[in-house]
């Protein structure tokens, strides 16, 4: 008993004082469960960890080297979601104006009606998300563009040029259908056509002179001074159908059974 005494006292003064170092044992835990993957599908690492426990930490001070951590990849058999993968759109095209409301249901307006595609190059998988949309159709009450449009030949005009002498008219194609939102004007399309004519006779209106110079009336005749080229009317015409009164000399008898008033 009294070596065991001797023993342990110089066993703690060692330890006081330092001691000798001993051969460390590093002892861990158990490992930890494996904790959830960060994703639910393949190629991606799960990880899991354990924690160590030194028997004697102020021993070894901390001396010990084992791994900690592990790591391995997990749910490889888990089939990740991916989308599916279409194509860039292609241009508006094959673009005509409707009025029809079948197209697009725009009360029987005239509307453009356009269209658009796209081709899927990868199906989803897994639950991914698709909405399957190749091909889209847009519509608008935008201006829609018209063309002039003619129709048959209009009568011939009035045969312009001077009086008795040849002249020329025209005629132009009737227009059906005024081009709008820069559709193709009527001058681009519309024909016109001239043609010879005769232009005829021209239609003169009376003209009056000035007031003659003296009149001298007798029975039973009427005796008319006047002066080249006066103008002179009965009050038995009309003035649409004046004479002129036209003679060599200065005086002209007029023999009647009745009286006239020269004008």
């Amino acid at each position: 008993m009294q070596y065991i005494g001797i023993y342990y006292l110089i066993v703690l003064m060692f330890s006081l004082f330092g001691g000798v170092n001993c051969e460390c044992q590093c002892v861990a835990s158990e490992w930890t469960i494996w904790s959830s993957c960060s994703s639910s599908c393949n190629n991606t690492l799960g990880v899991r960890s354990r924690e160590r426990i030194l028997l004697s930490p102020e021993t070894c001070r901390d001396a010990c080297s084992l791994n900690t951590t592990e790591t391995q990849p997990c749910n490889r058999d888990v089939c990740c979601p991916q989308d599916c993968v279409y194509s860039s759109w292609t241009s508006w095209r094959f673009c005509y104006c409707t009025n029809q409301t079948s197209a697009c249901d725009l009360n029987g307006e005239d509307v453009w009606v356009c269209s658009r595609s796209r081709i899927k190059r990868k199906k989803e998988q897994c639950g991914g998300y698709c909405d399957n949309l190749s091909s889209v159709t847009q519509c608008g009450n935008l201006c829609c563009q018209k063309n002039c449009i003619v129709g048959d030949w209009s009568w011939w005009g009035l045969c312009q040029g001077q009086c008795e002498q040849k002249g020329t008219q025209s005629r132009k194609q009737r227009i059906l259908q005024e081009p709008e939102c820069n559709g193709t004007p009527c001058e681009d399309v519309q024909k016109s056509e001239t043609r010879s004519c005769d232009v005829g006779c021209c239609s003169v209106n009376c003209v009056l002179g000035d007031w003659g110079s003296g009149v001298s009336v007798m029975q039973p005749a009427v005796t008319v001074y006047r002066k080249e080229p006066d103008l002179f009317r009965t009050q038995n015409v009309e003035e649409k159908v004046a004479r002129k009164v036209r003679t060599n000399s200065n005086t002209k008898n007029v023999q009647n059974s009745s009286m006239l008033i020269v004008w």
